[in-house]
């Protein structure tokens, strides 16, 4: 895909990407814009109007020409749905890629994912307090080649009175390893 490029009254979307013989990215260079050029919300398709958002973007980057490292950047501003209200989201997340042949047996895809989401207003009082005004998480992963298992390294969500951590291993739709939650407020 030598050229990408979407444009609608509230969406701008550009990129391009290539792929290796073996199917793996070996370019991915992806820029989303969604804001209304008056400033009004977009709604959000699928919500029979009742979603909207203020603005969202999004940034994706890869170039094995340049080395294994990926990064996505986006931000979400005033998410509005019918049973919670989010001002921000932010998500960074970076990491490697190689191919399994690149790598002599080192993962094809490594990566942290990290988000924030602030200003949230849940229209249940119990969901609210235990929210709190902003979730945090972190997800880390592993996806070696040759049809071995994803692992996740890391798992982690906090919120005001919620706390999830956990790790293991997902082979197919079988999970091996532990989540630990804590949620005294709900």
């Amino acid at each position: 895909l030598s050229d990408l490029r979407a444009q609608t009254q509230s969406l701008i979307m550009t990129g391009r990407a290539e792929l290796s013989p073996d199917g793996l990215p070996t370019l991915i260079d992806l820029s989303l814009d969604l804001s209304d050029p008056q400033g009004a919300p977009v709604v959000l398709p699928g919500t029979d109007g009742q979603g909207q958002v203020q603005s969202a973007d999004l940034v994706v980057s890869f170039d094995a020409t340049q080395g294994p490292d990926w990064s996505v950047a986006g931000r979400l501003n005033g998410l509005n749905l019918p049973q919670i209200a989010v001002g921000q989201v932010v998500l960074d997340a970076r990491g490697l890629l190689g191919t399994v042949a690149a790598t002599a047996g080192a993962p094809v895809f490594d990566g942290t994912f990290e988000f924030a989401a602030t200003g949230l207003a849940a229209a249940d009082p119990a969901l609210q307090q235990a929210l709190g005004d902003e979730v945090y998480g972190l997800l880390s992963l592993t996806a070696p080649g040759g049809g071995e298992p994803l692992q996740f390294t890391g798992i982690s969500l906090e919120a005001r009175t919620l706390s999830l951590t956990g790790q293991g291993v997902l082979n197919g739709l079988t999970f091996d390893g532990f989540v630990e939650a804590e949620a005294p407020a709900l």
